[in-house]
């Protein structure tokens, strides 16, 4: 068995190693969102600074995507000895891939408890088409983010099980970088939280909640704390900073725009801009791509009556299946934007809901397609890998 591991180990980071060969030795990308400084230029950049000297030296202020800032402003001071391209290497690249690569398999570990299968999840969550194109366009905040959304979700669940103040805060510091990296990726986690709570509370006993609903003022005091840097003068300035974006971010007319996923599309966790990534450049749904989500609510086939259920793992096991096919639809709906069907709901949502007029872009629902799919095709996979052994042993 350990020398399965091991081989198993082995293949897992060869196939990773030549997915991302080209970020270590090849020139670093510096088109999309990926800017390029000199390293002269690095040098001036002040330790958290909330002023921004990129803009043809000028100046500007940092303050409506500071929570972003932040991490850039600390560590290129840090690094400042190093050229960008190494900094870029050190600081965004392989954050990215040691944290998507672990969170995730972390987090199938938690609910499946499958060392094999993890690494399966691991390259789903790591390696799929809106991951690769992500970092391919240098959006490399948010990459960071999504590399450590499983993370959260892992820490959501240790607190759920035993919820203590050690849990309570290990939640908020994960969610804190995850909203400190990009603020939609939080806001996309904490729909899933909400969702997984809600179903928490219907098997938790009253002793249960009443902690979770102790421990709460902690977890948002934590959060709001160690943003206070960027809310307090949000809050101080009303927001002024913010409303400069204009309807280019706000208005349904950007929303439509932007919708380029069609709802085929997201059901098969396929980027619209898929391989070339091209800005508009959309093809046909492309079929070998109906797999994934053939195998993610295949794993509904393997659900049984919970009266046959032999053990409470068994139980638990079913309802984190549940959990992630309803993620995986909540996903796939709202992925495809102002695109039918219900198109228009999407709409309504970006003009009435709070906090969704950062969704101009559909695309960052992707997120919890590639979630949900990454711990559902595992989990059905060893399912029918279980089922032939069974048939034909």
């Amino acid at each position: 068995m350990k020398k399965n591991k091991v081989f198993g180990g082995i293949i897992f980071f060869v196939v990773f190693f030549w997915i991302f060969k080209e970020w270590f030795f090849s020139p670093v990308i510096a088109g999309g969102d990926l800017i390029y400084l000199y390293s002269q230029f690095m040098h001036t950049i002040s330790f958290l600074s909330a002023w921004d000297m990129r803009n043809g030296g000028m100046g500007s202020s940092m303050l409506p995507t500071l929570w972003l800032e932040a991490y850039t402003t600390a560590t290129i001071k840090v690094f400042s000895f190093i050229n960008w391209e190494t900094y870029v290497r050190l600081v965004w690249f392989l954050p990215y891939i040691i944290f998507s690569i672990t969170s995730s398999y972390f987090l199938y570990k938690k609910y499946f408890n499958n060392y094999f299968l993890g690494q399966v999840a691991s390259m789903l969550y790591a390696c799929n088409t809106y991951a690769l194109l992500m970092v391919a366009g240098g959006q490399m905040g948010i990459a960071l983010s999504y590399a450590l959304a499983p993370l959260m979700l892992f820490a959501l669940e240790n607190f759920l099980e035993k919820p203590n103040l050690k849990r309570s805060i290990f939640f908020s510091v994960i969610f804190s970088i995850v909203f400190l990296l990009d603020i939609r990726i939080a806001y996309m986690m904490l729909l899933v939280c909400s969702v997984r709570i809600m179903m928490k509370l219907f098997s938790a006993n009253l002793g249960k909640v009443k902690k979770y609903l102790y421990f709460l003022p902690v977890i948002i005091l934590s959060v709001i704390g160690l943003h206070a840097f960027w809310l307090l003068p949000t809050y101080l300035t009303h927001g002024a900073a913010i409303s400069e974006f204009g309807a280019i971010y706000t208005g349904a007319g950007a929303v439509k725009f932007f919708s380029f996923a069609k709802f085929e599309d997201a059901f098969g966790l396929l980027h619209p801009n898929w391989p070339e990534n091209i800005f508009g450049l959309t093809h046909f749904m492309r079929p070998e791509f109906l797999v994934l989500p053939i195998l993610a609510y295949g794993s509904l086939l393997f659900l049984k009556p919970f009266d046959s259920l032999r053990s409470l793992r068994e139980k638990q096991e079913q309802l984190y299946v549940l959990f992630f096919v309803l993620v995986g639809l909540i996903g796939a709906f709202l992925a495809k934007g102002a695109n039918e069907p219900f198109g228009g709901l999407y709409l309504w949502m970006f003009a009435h809901i709070p906090g969704f007029i950062m969704f101009r872009d559909p695309t960052k629902w992707y997120l919890l397609i590639a979630l949900s799919y990454s711990m559902l095709v595992p989990y059905t996979t060893g399912k029918v890998y279980e089922f032939l052994q069974r048939r034909f042993a």
